[in-house]
């Protein structure tokens, strides 16, 4: 009967039943490109091309050949455990000649001991392997057992579980990069990110992955320079509690195309810093969810535009480059960088998200009764791409000022409307113009001029103006009655580094001015007590 059955598997094979198989030979071998693989094919259309011996018996029947170049030194299993008939493993180390360096058969790892399998080999960095699937007998020979038939060879890191398919990304191909098994997730059951995950043989057109469910952004649009926040889901599988109970762990890593150029190699500059594309690194994780800030790498001399980012669950470190690995066979120019593409868990998931980056964003507006007129003054966090600012009094358009340029930083803008009423109350709109004529409203600000100087009600301590500063900014206060004050400036140590303002000053508004020429740049704050009055702000000197 056993007999009877090999001959129906060679029938098989010899009447069109085809299958993807390895090469002919070592020559012509069919490559492995990364870990864990797993390939299915049949032996009988092939010829005997190496015999060498195994546990003294022979190695006659036809074989398909593997190679493969081990990036690193590792233990790896292969196994043809789930073939379909008699079969052998032999592994040669650089060339195959001579006699191979392992070889298996009838192993009792396997249910069907007929089946072979090398448990943990040592591979080196470096190195080229050869994997020949082989048969005992030779056509012809009368022997009981399969001269060739179905294989299934398993290559895997040792200790790696099984998996059924990949989760591959989903960004342009050359770019990031995006290509067959570069990145990739094996589908282990063990944790993915998000509700879902599915399993692809190829990557999907760009940003059309429809179970990239994993991450939310937060708060949009962005700012570069600002810290960004996102939602990240991480979902438990099946084999997630016997993963966790051996000593497995979860990173997550993410990465964002700040500047748009195609990679997520950079670091961008923000004022005196650098911002690494790299936004989340190699952070341990847990199935749940977590809220995670960073400071959001971006640029401001390409306006609103849209953030592209990649994120992957891994079982380990992947470090600043592990986004994929680089292929300049597919991509000839391919970043250089570029270091990790599969795992055995965990997924990749890729976003483009429109609009994500503002275009102007307001620190503050204010509008300041002074006797006869109002000043409005008000001062923006960033701006890219702004033409102007437009000031609408009680729906009527009155003036526009032109913006002072693209900056990280913002700027500080001062109008004076003359034309008003003393005792009458007027409500200002500011709106920002682009450079195509879009018009965003930014904040109302109300005010109602007086007929006398000094008609001040409560206590303030208005904002420096500017802010940030260097290295003069003048700083503003009300007092309702006159009274001893003390306008001092201190560091973040809480050290009084300077004292602006120490006597008796009349009801009203007032102004002074500090000059912070001989401070490092840094964040300061002003104190004002007058009275049972106390109150602070913060200033940020720039250089």
């Amino acid at each position: 009967m056993k007999r009877m059955i090999c001959v129906l598997i060679a029938l098989m094979a010899f009447t069109g039943w085809t299958f993807a198989v390895g090469g002919e030979t070592c020559a012509t071998a069919t490559v492995i490109p990364y870990l864990p693989y797993t390939d299915s094919g049949n032996t009988c259309n092939f010829s005997n091309n190496y015999s060498p011996s195994c546990s003294g018996t022979t190695s006659n029947g036809p074989d398909a050949v593997y190679s493969y170049a081990s990036p690193v030194d590792q233990n790896v299993t292969f196994s043809t455990c789930a073939s379909g008939y008699d079969d052998k493993l032999f592994i040669y180390d650089g060339t195959c000649s001579g006699a191979p360096m392992a070889c298996n058969e009838n192993s009792p790892s396997c249910a069907n001991t007929n089946r072979a399998h090398l448990e943990c080999l040592p591979l080196l960095a470096g190195h080229t392997y050869y994997i020949v699937v082989d048969g005992r007998a030779a056509r012809g020979e009368e022997d009981d057992r399969c001269t060739c038939g179905n294989y299934t060879l398993r290559v895997f890191v040792c200790g790696e579980p099984p998996f059924d398919g990949y989760d591959m990304g989903d960004l342009q191909p050359c770019n990031y990069p995006t290509l067959v098994a570069n990145p990739a997730h094996g589908l282990s059951g063990i944790a993915w990110l998000g509700a879902n995950v599915s399993p692809e043989t190829a990557p999907n057109s760009v940003d059309l992955d429809l179970f990239d469910d994993g991450v939310e952004y937060l708060n949009p649009p962005w700012r570069p320079c600002t810290m960004a926040e996102v939602k990240v889901i991480v979902t438990a599988g099946p084999n997630y509690a016997v993963y966790a109970d051996t000593g497995g762990v979860l990173y997550l890593n993410g990465w964002k195309d700040g500047n748009l150029d195609g990679d997520f190699d950079d670091e961008l500059s923000c004022a005196a810093a650098l911002v690494s594309e790299w936004i989340v690194q190699d952070l341990l994780v847990a199935p749940g969810t977590d809220t995670l800030s960073f400071p959001d790498p971006g640029v401001f001399d390409l306006g609103i535009y849209e953030g592209v980012f990649r994120w992957r669950l891994t079982h380990a470190p992947v470090g600043r480059y592990g986004y994929g690995i680089r292929d300049t066979i597919a991509c000839p120019n391919m970043s250089p960088f570029g270091g990790t593409a599969t795992d055995y868990l965990g997924e990749v998931e890729d976003y483009i998200v429109g609009d994500l980056q503002l275009l102007v964003e307001l620190g503050r507006f204010e509008a300041i009764p002074g006797e006869g007129q109002v000043t409005l003054r008000w001062q923006t966090l960033s701006e890219a791409d702004n033409d102007r600012f437009e000031i609408v009094r009680d729906g009527i358009r009155i003036t526009d000022v032109r913006s002072h340029g693209d900056s990280p930083i913002g700027h500080d803008y001062t109008f004076v409307d003359r034309d008003v009423f003393a005792g009458t109350n007027y409500t200002y709109m500011l709106y920002s113009v682009d450079m195509s004529g879009a018009r965003s409203e930014l904040a109302t600000a109300s005010a109602s001029p007086s007929t006398a100087l000094g008609t001040v009600t409560e206590y303030a301590l208005h904002q420096n103006y500017p802010n940030p500063f260097n290295p003069t900014t003048t700083i503003g206060f009300d007092l309702p009655e006159g009274g001893i004050v003390s306008l001092s400036v201190y560091n973040v140590l809480g050290h009084r580094i300077a004292e602006i303002v120490n006597g008796y000053r009349d009801a009203g508004r007032h102004e002074v001015s500090f000059d912070a020429t001989g401070l490092p740049t840094g964040v300061y704050w002003c104190k004002l007590e007058v009275n049972s009055f106390s109150t602070v702000r913060k200033m940020t000197l720039m250089r």
